[in-house]
């Protein structure tokens, strides 16, 4: 079997059409958030209160919510590469505080107040289909929030509305076990907007408002047992809480502060609980949702209540900076944010407007100027919605020197409508450029002037140089090539994927597709 050697790609090096890359592609700083694109997923009646959010390792969303028309617990996913929705459970009223999470499988657990028998009850599509249990009962199970640790046991936090108590569930034993975590003793009300959190051991965070004293509180069974703590104190705060874990185990919680009408945030990070005001620009922070990306930096979702619209705020730059997603209506009461794998943020909202459950979500923005990467092999793509820090060509076990090259192309969604380009060059003939057909297997073969001259005079690709897709909307994951390395030629082979806004320019009156704008990524290896 042939050898393979694998080297980084440096511009320039290999050929003719390298170098021409190096002189036009000008580097440009690209919004880490990315664009945002906005759907509706479910309009039938009045749906999409009480929404909660969870991504799973493949990317894909699951959305719980509430039907208030039919008092129906429903679930929404783009698992199968559309979004479907469906009702998990329609005996009583059903539905309302629901909270989602998705184990190692990519199986959806919720938990959920059934308001007809005043039961905590849990559902999960783990065997293939909806299957519904109780796991606590006497009035309790309001202000649910589940998540699941490395086993892919479920821990629960929720309100005892009976006791006015702080409880705790967990079938990590097997069975359904419950406890009491903090106790109002009959003299107040401990436990509302809980939210659950689970580090790298597995051990238990909870974030929630004690309405009798207006503070916000924190649990924790780290030592072994549940010990509770004050994390602010003042004036009336707490409300709406939601908790996150970093990378470090550092516990990250927003919430409102019903005092000053403000979004608030508390961490640990340093040691010691710090809060900090992230917004304060009128009546906002109802329905917050904090989640933590891949580098621990801080994404909160919340609700403007003076002017009726979603908005987002972020620590990605080093400081709080907010925005305004959505404003078209009095949109963004319950939302819910996720991150996945790859930085891609997700969030869930209920449109009072118009009575629907909504999804907006972070996708790779278009291209502005010329815009190139290059990277050393890697044997499978890397997702991310960052140009910058996206891989988007795999080459299989070639990148460990064995005898297979195996391209694959894998992107996010982009903003809009995209054409793709695929391409190769070998060092053994440095003037031409093989650009890949629409068919996905054969090749034009183009010169490195023709190119030049294209990109330099018009932004158009060469005569009989075609986009490989066109009008592409939905993420990409294609196997281009898979051939033994025992039939290529020897060489130092540079692949390429170039990523351009469906747009058209009028040249000498015929439609041709514009290369002005533009992302290109590339790799290289070798064929002794």
């Amino acid at each position: 079997m042939r050898e393979v050697y694998v080297l980084r790609t440096y511009l320039g090096k290999t050929s003719g059409f390298l170098s021409f890359v190096l002189v036009i592609f000008a580097m440009h700083a690209v919004d880490a958030s990315g664009a945002w694109v906005t759907a509706t997923l479910d309009s039938g009646g009045i749906v999409g209160t009480h929404s909660s959010i969870a991504i799973d390792t493949l990317g894909n969303a699951h959305i719980s919510y509430y039907d208030e028309t039919n008092y129906d617990l429903k679930y929404a996913t783009n698992a199968s590469g559309a979004w479907i929705t469906s009702t998990v459970e329609s005996i009583g009223a059903v539905g309302r505080d629901s909270s989602i999470a998705t184990d190692s499988l990519g199986k959806a657990h919720i938990s959920y107040f059934d308001e007809t028998s005043g039961n905590l009850k849990y559902a999960t599509n783990a065997s293939g289909a909806w299957s519904t249990e109780t796991v606590d009962s006497g009035k309790v199970g309001l202000d649910t929030s589940i998540a699941i640790d490395s086993s892919d046991s479920v821990h629960i936090s929720y309100f005892d509305n009976t006791n006015f108590d702080l409880k705790y569930a967990t079938n990590a034993s097997g069975a359904w076990s419950t406890e009491t975590v903090d106790i109002s003793g009959y003299i107040g009300y401990v436990g509302f907007d809980t939210s659950i959190a689970i580090d790298s051991s597995d051990k238990v965070h909870i974030s929630y408002y004690d309405f009798t004293n207006g503070n916000l509180k924190y649990a924790t069974n780290a030592p072994g047992f549940f010990v509770t703590a004050m994390v602010d104190t003042d004036g009336d705060v707490g409300e709406d809480t939601s908790i996150a874990v970093d990378s470090s185990d550092s516990v990250h919680i927003s919430y409102f502060d019903n005092t000053n009408f403000d979004l608030k945030y508390a961490t640990n990070a340093s040691g010691a609980w710090v809060t900090s005001t992230v917004d304060s620009s009128g009546d906002v922070g109802w329905y917050s949702s904090i989640a933590i990306d891949s580098s621990d930096n801080v994404h909160i979702s919340y609700f403007d209540f003076t002017y009726d619209d979603l908005k987002y705020a972020t620590s990605a730059s080093g400081v709080w900076v907010t925005s305004t997603l959505v404003s078209n209506g009095d949109v963004g009461y319950y939302t819910s944010i996720a991150i996945g794998s790859s930085d891609r943020i997700h969030i869930s909202y209920y449109d009072t407007a118009n009575s629907a459950l909504r999804y907006t979500s972070t996708v790779i923005p278009y291209p502005v100027g010329q815009q190139s990467f290059s990277y050393s092999p890697v044997a499978s793509p890397v997702l991310n919605i960052d140009p910058a820090k996206a891989i988007p060509l795999g080459i299989g076990d070639l990148a460990i020197a064995r005898g297979t090259l195996r391209v694959r192309a894998a992107l996010e969604q982009f903003e809009g409508a995209v054409d793709i380009y695929g391409a190769y060059t070998v060092s053994t003939d440095p003037e031409h450029v093989n650009v890949l057909n629409p068919d996905g297997s054969t090749f034009t073969q183009v010169t490195v002037s023709e190119i030049n001259s294209a990109l330099s005079s018009r932004g158009t690709p060469p005569s009989g140089a075609q986009p490989w897709m066109s009008l592409v909307t939905l993420p990409l994951d294609k196997v281009i090539v898979n051939v033994p390395v025992s039939s290529l030629p020897s060489g130092t082979y540079t692949i390429y994927l170039l990523i351009t806004r469906t747009e058209f320019v009028i040249i000498l009156g015929n439609q041709a597709q514009s290369l002005n704008d533009h992302y290109l990524w590339s790799t290289s290896f070798v064929v002794p």
